[in-house]
C-alpha cells in the first residue's frame, strides 16, 4: 500500500510541476475531476481501462475517445497516457487525490473527517471547523460521517492527526482501566 502512494505522490508532483511550468495548474486540477468522475461512473469505462482481455491500442482508443468529449486539455490527456503506457491506470484515483492534496496544502487548506453518533447541525460543524483552523493556522474543511455505535462525541481525523472523543471510546478505556485495578496491573 505504501508503494502505491508514494507511486501516486511522485505522478502527482511530476504533473502539477508540468502544470506550474505551463500556467494550466487550475485547468489540470478541473480535468482530473472531470475525468475522475466519469471514471468512477461509467461501468463500460472502467472495464475497457482495468480489464486485461483490452488491448493496449484499444484501451488508448478509448481514452483519447474520453480526453476528446471531455476536451480534456493536452497536459492532462498526455499525463494519461503516460500512466497508461506505465500500465499505472490503476493509480489514477490516487493521483488525483494526492494533487487535490497537495494543491489544498499550498493553499493553506486541509481537509478532514467528523465522525459523529448524530449528524451535526450545520452550526454545530462551523464551530469545530473555526476551532481547527485556529488551532492549526490553516483553512479547515469537514465532512461529516455518523456512525451510531459512537453512542455520542466525535471522531476527528485531519490530515496525520486522529483523536477519539467519542463515549465508546471513552467507555472502552474505562474497561481496560477497570480490568487493570481488578487484576492489580
Amino acid at each position: 500500500m505504501q508503494v502505491t502512494n508514494e507511486a501516486a505522490r511522485r505522478y502527482a508532483l511530476a504533473l502539477l510541476e508540468l502544470a506550474e511550468q505551463q500556467d494550466v495548474v487550475e485547468r489540470v486540477e478541473q480535468d482530473l475531476n472531470t475525468f475522475d468522475a466519469l471514471a468512477q461512473e461509467s461501468v463500460p469505462l472502467q472495464m475497457v481501462l482495468q480489464s486485461p482481455r483490452v488491448t493496449r491500442e484499444e484501451r488508448l482508443n478509448a481514452l483519447n475517445s474520453c480526453a476528446e468529449a471531455l476536451a480534456l486539455s493536452t497536459l492532462v490527456t498526455r499525463f494519461l497516457h503516460v500512466t497508461f503506457h506505465n500500465g499505472r491506470q490503476k493509480l489514477l484515483p490516487s493521483i488525483t487525490r494526492e494533487v487535490h492534496a497537495m494543491l489544498a496544502e499550498r493553499r493553506g487548506e486541509l481537509s478532514g473527517v467528523v465522525v459523529t453518533a448524530h449528524p451535526m447541525q450545520a452550526d454545530q460543524k462551523r464551530k469545530l471547523e473555526d476551532i481547527c483552523s485556529q488551532a492549526s493556522g490553516k483553512t479547515i474543511t469537514l465532512r461529516e460521517e455518523v456512525d451510531a455505535s459512537l453512542i455520542g462525541g466525535y471522531k476527528l481525523k485531519l490530515g496525520s492527526y486522529e483523536h477519539d472523543f467519542s463515549i465508546d471510546h471513552q467507555l472502552k478505556t474505562l474497561a481496560q482501566h477497570m480490568k487493570g485495578i481488578q487484576y492489580g496491573t
